[in-house]
């Protein structure tokens, strides 16, 4: 509260940019250069008419955009301060100010922000998605109750449901991340992201219908990751069909990403079969796969080489790899950006994006790489923007 009172008595001691004498807008001028998103000449054009006594805050919040599009972030704030000045409990003012300090990785002043906007509309589904974003920590209580509170008000909303499923899930409440997927799964029955989280989440429920019925459906849209395959294995495992595991465990053989586990159940299929050749040889395999705490780290140094290489397939594979030994954040980083920039597969790289961030980095000593990471989700999420 005595920050929230600070701030306020911060803005009242603000002046009004400008001190230039008023002319008369152009807005004709002014709509075309937004259409043709010439920022720097439309903020010029505001600049010659916002004056001290400026008492229209619709002007003072375009030429706040206009630095802000130009990234001007520091002059954007600033300008977008003026604007709230003339239009207090302006939410669109705020949620502009708490976005650019994000950008800046100023979480705690962004939070600042949308604090002053929950007085203003407490049941505003934005304020309390918004407020979540603000936490790197995915396990954060604070974090998880502004998630609840954002489900309480738009359970439709896929992202919210997926990030307080997964929320749930690092917290061992899965009971609780497998209803909130199910119903999120019911309302938006084909978002592949949704069904890749629910998969192992259905596993540890033991459904595994569900599992392999999910399984069918993703393998026909996108290439499996090697969890996912795992999972597809375990579930025909638990089902005892043992033949269709052991197809899915040769698949992560065939992508050199076996695993000690994958190879341990692979071999007691073949002994559940009677078939005690392969049982021993991929026996023996799970004593050869004895797992180094180095293991993921070499095979993140070859993958480089890989990438660096221009051989970014077996570079992804690679990576892939050195997950299954360990979940190393490192490695997350590097899929997202090889799948964004350099394969063009946006599911893929969307999914080692959000990964990276529930991975917990470290707030401070990663702060560029957690608020880039952001806003390459957001991104990639958003529809294409129409014109201004």
């Amino acid at each position: 509260m005595i920050r929230l009172l600070f701030f306020l008595c911060f803005l009242a001691l603000m002046p009004i940019a400008g001190a230039q004498e008023p002319t008369t807008l152009d807005r004709e001028q002014l709509i075309g250069y937004f259409q043709n998103q010439q920022y720097e000449e439309a903020s010029q054009l505001l600049k010659g008419v916002i004056t001290e006594q400026t008492k229209d805050a619709r002007l003072v919040q375009q030429l706040a955009y206009c630095y802000l599009m130009t990234g001007q972030l520091a002059a954007a704030e600033t300008t977008y301060l003026q604007a709230y000045q003339l239009q207090p409990n302006s939410l669109p003012i705020l949620f502009q100010l708490a976005a650019i300090q994000q950008k800046r990785g100023h979480m705690a002043r962004a939070r600042l922000y949308l604090e002053l906007a929950i007085p203003i509309d407490s049941a505003n589904f934005n304020v309390y998605r918004r407020l979540a974003d603000t936490y790197t920590d995915e396990i954060d209580s604070t974090r998880i109750v502004y998630l609840q509170k954002a489900y309480e008000l738009k359970p439709s909303d896929s992202d919210v449901a997926y990030d307080l499923a997964m929320a749930y899930k690092k917290i061992k409440r899965q009971d609780a991340a497998y209803e909130i997927l199910k119903k999120a799964m019911d309302l938006d029955k084909e978002n592949l992201f949704l069904m890749n989280a629910m998969i192992p989440l259905a596993l540890h429920q033991k459904h595994y219908e569900e599992v392999l019925q999910l399984g069918d459906y993703l393998s026909d849209m996108m290439e499996l990751d090697g969890g996912i395959l795992k999972d597809l294995g375990m579930a025909n495992y638990r089902l005892n069909r043992y033949q269709k595991a052991i197809a899915y465990f040769k698949k992560l053989e065939d992508k050199e990403m076996e695993s000690e586990n994958a190879l341990f159940y692979t071999s007691l299929c073949y002994l559940a079969l009677k078939d005690f050749p392969n049982a021993q040889k991929y026996a023996q395999m799970t004593i050869n796969a004895g797992i180094s705490p180095n293991t993921a780290g070499n095979y993140t140094l070859l993958g480089m080489s890989y990438e660096q290489n221009q051989q970014f397939s077996l570079a992804a594979s690679t990576y892939k790899k050195g997950l299954n030994y360990k979940k190393e954040r490192d490695i997350y980083y590097r899929l997202g950006l090889l799948y964004d920039l350099k394969l063009k597969q946006k599911v893929n790289a969307l999914t080692y994006y959000r990964l990276y961030l529930q991975s917990k980095p470290d707030p401070e000593a990663e702060a560029e790489q957690i608020a880039y990471v952001k806003e390459k989700v957001r991104n990639l999420n958003a529809p294409k923007a129409s014109s201004h």
